[in-house]
């Protein structure tokens, strides 16, 4: 569909790794995505997005970041509607939400939630259970999610069958005997691949054994 205009390097610490188009089959497949939280470490799953859908809805923190997201995009890219919002502020984040739907239905929601957005999360997931249509959601989670002692890797909101959730955990990779965190490209490229093969959980890099995590 397009190519990128300029290739901004990784904000990851030893990643030098740079955005590049077409991780994605480069054919229209959505009308509307909504990514919440992805212009750090997921900023080429974005991209990659961006390139296959009319309107995108980028939710971020920062508007510096979603200036810096909206630089990479080639003129004749998506209807781009970025949202300067703290997630922590359900209210706020909500409003932006509805809006954003009103302008059209997400075919697709890409979501990286730390902790203390999670009354934000539920809202979402509640909102969405409560429309007609069938929405793809992809929940980045951190590699927490599947401790063996906890249970986070068994949430499972409430769909009322209407959307589809998909959760996406990010875990480690072992090189030469040692572990370590991904990095950037390596969380996008994996995140692309759970979102390309519809799986309703799937493990970026590893996460067994356990006792190997950084």
């Amino acid at each position: 569909m397009r190519n990128v205009g300029s290739k901004p390097r990784s904000s990851r610490e030893h990643d030098n790794d740079e955005i590049e188009g077409g991780n994605l089959d480069e054919i229209m497949k959505y009308q509307h995505v909504l990514t919440i939280g992805t212009t750090g470490m997921l900023q080429q799953t974005t991209f990659d997005l961006a390139q296959q859908t009319s309107n995108l809805t980028a939710i971020a923190r920062t508007q510096s970041s979603l200036t810096r997201l909206a630089g990479w995009f080639d003129p004749h890219g998506p209807n781009y509607f970025p949202q300067a919002i703290n997630y922590n502020d359900d209210s706020a984040f909500m409003t932006a939400v509805e809006q954003a739907w009103q302008r059209d239905r997400f075919d697709l929601v890409l979501a990286w939630f730390h902790d203390s957005g999670e009354h934000s999360l539920k809202q979402l997931l509640t909102f969405l259970a409560n429309q007609n249509h069938p929405t793809q959601f992809f929940h980045v989670m951190g590699s927490a999610a599947a401790d063996p002692s906890q249970n986070a890797a068994q949430f499972e909101p409430n769909t009322n069958g209407v959307f589809s959730y998909h959760q996406v955990i990010l875990g480690f990779k072992i090189e030469n005997g040692r572990s370590r965190w991904l990095y950037n490209h390596e969380i996008s490229a994996g995140v692309t691949e759970a979102i390309q093969q519809q799986s309703p959980r799937f493990i970026v890099g590893t996460v067994e054994p356990w006792t190997a995590r950084p």
